[in-house]
């Protein structure tokens, strides 16, 4: 039988540490299109769209954990 206990531990941190990184890629995303509006710069503002697909990613991701720690799809 497999020890169930040690993966729920692993998964909580997942979702504590993917909460972090959608919280940093947020801030991330705002402050690069933010800036890059002000400063008129293409490039800047790329960069701030390019985090908004990766925020997108890591909320998939903390979905899926958060679905996992609930209990669901084991």
């Amino acid at each position: 039988m497999v020890d169930v206990l040690p993966r729920r531990i692993a998964i909580r941190r997942g979702v504590q540490l993917e909460t972090l990184t959608v919280v940093w890629m947020a801030v991330e995303a705002a402050l690069a299109i933010g800036a890059g509006v002000a400063a008129r710069s293409v490039l800047l503002t790329a960069f701030g769209a390019d985090s908004v697909i990766e925020l997108l990613s890591g909320l998939t991701l903390l979905w899926r954990l958060r679905v996992e720690s609930a209990g669901g799809d084991d």
